[in-house]
C-alpha cells in the first residue's frame, strides 16, 4: 500500500526547455527537468511475515515535444520524455535479524498526447499519458527479489491562469484507471494537484 499524507504530497521541479520554431505554429521543443518529491516513501507491511519499504531520490527526465499552434487558440502537441531515478530499498523478514538493503535505478519511458485551447486569461488542457517500465528489484545478500513491470494510461485535466506575467497558478486533475504491476491489479486512482509555475 502507498501511503501518503497531504502535509507530505508536496514536489518541486525545476525545468529547462527551448522551444524552436519550425513554420509559423509549429515549433519543436527540447526539455529537461528534475523533480524533487519531499518524504515520498512506498511501504508494503504484512503483520508476522516482512516489512518492505523504499526511498526515491530525485526523478532526471529529459524529453522532445513538438505541436502545433492554431491562431484560434486551439493547440495540439506531443512529447516523449525519459525519466530516471534512483530507488533504495530496505527488506525486514521476521524473526531475521538481518536488515537486507539495496538500490535499482527505475527508467520510464513515457509518452504524452495533447490537445489545449488557448484563452486571454486562462490555458485548458486535455493530456494522454502512457508510461511504461521494466525494472529488476536487487537487494544485497539476495540478488534479485522480483521486478516492477507495467504500462498504465493516464488522463490529465489542466487549467492554468496566464493573466499574472511569469508566475502561473494551475489546478490539475489526473485519472488513473485500473491497471497492473507484474499482474497484480490496481484500483483506480484520482490524484488533484494545485501549484504554480514561475518561467523567467
Amino acid at each position: 500500500m502507498r501511503t501518503k499524507g497531504l502535509s507530505e504530497s508536496k514536489e518541486t521541479t525545476l525545468a529547462g526547455a527551448w522551444a524552436v520554431s519550425v513554420t509559423d505554429g509549429w515549433y519543436v521543443k527540447p526539455q529537461a527537468e528534475v523533480k524533487f518529491d519531499h518524504s515520498e516513501a512506498i511501504s508494503l507491511k504484512y503483520p508476522n511475515v516482512f516489512s518492505f519499504e523504499t526511498a526515491i531520490d530525485p526523478t532526471y527526465k529529459i524529453g522532445l515535444e513538438t505541436g502545433y499552434a492554431f491562431e484560434s487558440g486551439l493547440y495540439l502537441a506531443g512529447r516523449y520524455r525519459y525519466e530516471t531515478t534512483n530507488v533504495s530499498a530496505k527488506l525486514n523478514v521476521e524473526g531475521d535479524n538481518t536488515k537486507r538493503t539495496g538500490d535499482h535505478t527505475v527508467k520510464v519511458h513515457r509518452t504524452d498526447l495533447k490537445v489545449g485551447y488557448e484563452m486571454d486569461f486562462v490555458d485548458l488542457n486535455l493530456n494522454w499519458v502512457r508510461k511504461s517500465t521494466n525494472e529488476e528489484v536487487v537487494l544485497s545478500g539476495l540478488g534479485t527479489i522480483g521486478a516492477i513491470d507495467y504500462a498504465p494510461n493516464e488522463f490529465e485535466f489542466k487549467a492554468t491562469l496566464t493573466d499574472f506575467g511569469a508566475l502561473a497558478p494551475y489546478a490539475q486533475y489526473t485519472y488513473k484507471p485500473e491497471y497492473k504491476i507484474n499482474g497484480v491489479k490496481l484500483n483506480p486512482e484520482n490524484e488533484v494537484k494545485v501549484g504554480f509555475l514561475y518561467s523567467f
